[in-house]
């Protein structure tokens, strides 16, 4: 029992150990990728910058987005195919609003309210101590509410412009910060709620001093008027500030120091479907993909394709090499030899063999199969290679030559379709049989019957070899 524990254990550790962790870091506003290999050491992880990513089955995908302004983006990231987009939030309301740039739902405002106290009733100096006392106070409260409203919009106004760079797609969080808060020192105090008060105050003895106005006085008129741009900015603003909207910069400078600018998400890397078939998928790849959403819209696809671990399968390559033999290639001719210089007779009873022979390099064409050593940091793939060819293709086929060849390539890993060869060879050669000899003249049997395994062998010759190959 306690030995199977043991090797239960053992496996899980194997398991664990096997299973690697990779870092996909993305600079959004620079458009820049990272990829980093994670280790641990002494309980602390460690990363390690690689230039490219293969995952085994259960390998960890983090993926890290950096330098996204998430008061502006809602960062997705999916390890799938299918694109969904998703539904804009209150922020990205919020950023609508600020977005809107001149001519928007501040602006508006000024536009449309903005001058209306200059038809509000104006007692001379002098008159309005003979005034009545609802009258007078009516007068001066007009005059307080509107430049409360009037307040209250360029304050409005003025944050709008100020707090827009919170929401900027191109700048970092430490350029934001470093704009809000060069524009809160540029900005007077302004406190939106303490102004709200104020204007409710007012308004409410307004409400009250009206009932004790004359109905045909002309000051009526200009509380109707004061009354309709109240509705108006109420409409507008007092919703929007009651919904959260603070129209303090300090609270916007805290939020964006809170905030990392970053998104990050955690993925089981695949190399095959979740069950065990013969029938299950195998993957060559899997597929991160980041949506980018602004105001429910995605703004920005960015796609990373990581290949799975493949077995490393040997391939082959046709190749055109130099080979060099230690030793000369030797070739035979024979020739019969008629007794009778009539020709007469019916057979021939002498033979002559005739030897050449030829030294040096020898231009072959011929295939090998490769078994690629790959390394991440290296710019080449070097192989192993072991292959055949066969030289002297412009002679008799009697007369070509068979090689072995057993060596190494490599190649560029951006070009890797032509390799550079060198090696060892074993070229074949005939090498005539001690009982004969060369060039000579021998008399034969009657109907003597021979091949040409009858008078030399096949012998290999060791040599080198150089060249390029093309893989299939």
């Amino acid at each position: 029992m306690k030995t199977l524990l043991m090797l239960v254990i053992l496996i899980q550790s194997l398991l664990l150990s096997s299973q690697t962790n990779y870092l996909i870091e993305y600079d959004k506003i620079n458009n820049h990728s990272t990829y980093y290999k994670c280790d641990w050491e002494k309980g602390v992880q460690t990363k390690k910058e690689i230039k490219s990513i293969k995952v085994n089955q259960n390998d960890i995908l983090i993926v890290k987005i950096i330098n996204v302004n998430t008061f502006i983006y809602q960062p997705d990231i999916r390890q799938t195919y299918n694109i969904q987009e998703k539904n804009s939030s209150q922020i990205s309301s919020l950023v609508n609003f600020f977005t809107g740039g001149v001519g928007g739902t501040a602006f508006d405002l000024i536009n449309s309210l903005s001058g209306n106290n200059n038809f509000y009733f104006k007692p001379i100096r002098g008159e309005r101590n003979t005034l009545p006392a609802a009258i007078s106070e009516s007068a001066q409260l007009l005059d307080i509410g509107d430049n409360l409203i009037s307040n209250i919009i360029s304050g409005i106004t003025d944050y709008q412009k100020a707090v827009k760079v919170k929401f900027s797609k191109t700048k970092t969080k430490n350029e934001i910060l470093a704009e809000l808060k060069y524009n809160k020192e540029k900005m007077q105090n302004f406190n939106a709620d303490e102004l709200m008060f104020k204007l409710d105050s007012v308004t409410d003895k307004l409400n009250k001093i009206t009932k004790n106005i004359e109905p045909d006085h002309e000051i009526l008129n200009d509380i109707d008027r004061y009354k309709e741009r109240l509705t108006v900015f109420n409409n507008k603003f007092k919703v929007f500030l009651l919904d959260g909207v603070n129209c303090n910069l300090l609270e916007d400078i805290k939020e964006v120091e809170k905030s990392s600018f970053t998104h990050e998400q955690r993925f089981l890397a695949r190399s095959k479907e979740d069950y065990d078939s013969e029938s299950a998928e195998k993957y060559s790849s899997n597929e991160i993909i980041i949506q980018f959403i602004s105001l429910g819209n995605i703004e920005l696809v960015k796609n990373f394709s990581i290949p799975v671990v493949q077995p490393n399968k040997p391939h082959w390559a046709l190749t055109v090499n130099s080979i060099i033999p230690i030793g000369e290639l030797n070739y035979y001719r024979i020739n019969n030899v008629f007794g009778d210089k009539d020709n007469v007779m019916p057979s021939p009873d002498s033979l002559n063999i005739m030897q050449s022979s030829i030294k040096g390099m020898q231009l072959s064409l011929g295939t090998q199969l490769c078994f690629d050593i790959n390394k991440e940091k290296s710019l080449f793939i070097p192989s192993i290679c072991v292959g055949f060819a066969i030289s002297g293709l412009n002679q008799a086929q009697e007369d070509w030559n068979i090689s072995f060849l057993l060596g190494s390539s490599i190649s560029l890993k951006k070009f890797p379709f032509v390799s550079l060869n060198t090696g060892i060879s074993f070229t074949q050669t005939k090498q005539l049989k001690t009982q004969y000899k060369a060039n000579q003249t021998f008399e034969i049997a009657p109907n003597f019957e021979y091949d040409e395994n009858t008078f030399y062998n096949k012998v290999y010759l060791p040599g080198f070899y150089f060249g390029l190959s093309i893989k299939l």
